[in-house]
């Protein structure tokens, strides 16, 4: 077996080797959109004129990217490291409402082929504690890099106050990295925490346990915001 690439890492090529399909059989049957996808619909509809383009980027099994292209009338592109839940998003997009206007294909979140600043929603669904840690901010650096200045940043994810890691539970050597990633792209000063919804993994409440603990959170990219010329800020009375 040869080494995994420096693009893909260790647990990206575990996931493309075969454990992304695993998760697609595990979890294509239960076909519903969560009400975490339901209110990521709410709170960007009143920007709906500014959204004609979404990328998800773990998009599994496409039936929360085609609620949300349908919902904000935008069309979605969907990347997956799942070839087969690629190959089943063909045969079932015309099935669904938004589908016709989703297009999904096989790859990672390190290394996504897509023009600087072509979309106008990213979200990250579910992935993120699943990046190799060697690939994590090249990650970070490609969602940023496609997504437009003005433009709206989405991560559904496992929530906790400080970093930890644990063991994957559905394949040994794979870890869940748990961590509040949101606070990676605000603590640049280029996003703003828009909204923000806790929830347990498995249920719509919050979870004490901070193993099971979950958010999704909204923020705003503002990188021309943050440096416009010639802003002042006001003077403390101290100064």
């Amino acid at each position: 077996m040869s080494p995994p690439s420096s693009s893909v890492g260790f647990q990206g090529d575990e996931f493309l080797r075969g454990e992304a399909d695993a998760w697609f059989e595990r979890n294509h049957s239960h076909g519903k959109v969560s009400s975490a996808m339901r209110l990521l619909g709410e709170w960007c509809a009143p920007h709906k004129s500014e959204v004609g383009r979404i990328l998800e980027i773990g998009a599994g099994t496409g039936l929360p990217l085609a609620f949300l292209s349908d919902f904000l009338e935008a069309d979605g592109v969907g990347i997956e490291p799942s070839k087969q839940a690629v190959e089943n998003w063909e045969t079932l997009r015309h099935e669904v409402g938004g589908g016709a206007r989703v297009s999904m294909s096989v790859g990672l979140a390190s290394d996504l082929p897509f023009e600087d600043k072509s979309f106008d929603l990213v979200l990250f669904g579910f992935c993120l504690y699943l990046v190799d840690r060697s690939l994590l901010y090249r990650a970070v650096a490609e969602a940023d890099r496609v997504l437009r200045d003005g433009g709206f940043l989405a991560i559904h994810e496992f929530d906790s106050q400080s970093a930890y890691a644990n063991e994957y539970s559905h394949r040994q050597g794979i870890l869940s990295y748990k961590n509040d990633y949101s606070n990676i792209f605000t603590s640049s000063g280029h996003y703003y925490l828009v909204s923000k919804h806790s929830h347990a993994h498995l249920a719509e409440h919050f979870a004490p346990d901070i193993d099971e603990r979950v958010s999704l959170s909204l923020l705003y990219k503002q990188e021309s915001a943050v440096y416009a010329f010639g802003r002042r800020f006001p003077r403390s009375s101290g100064s």
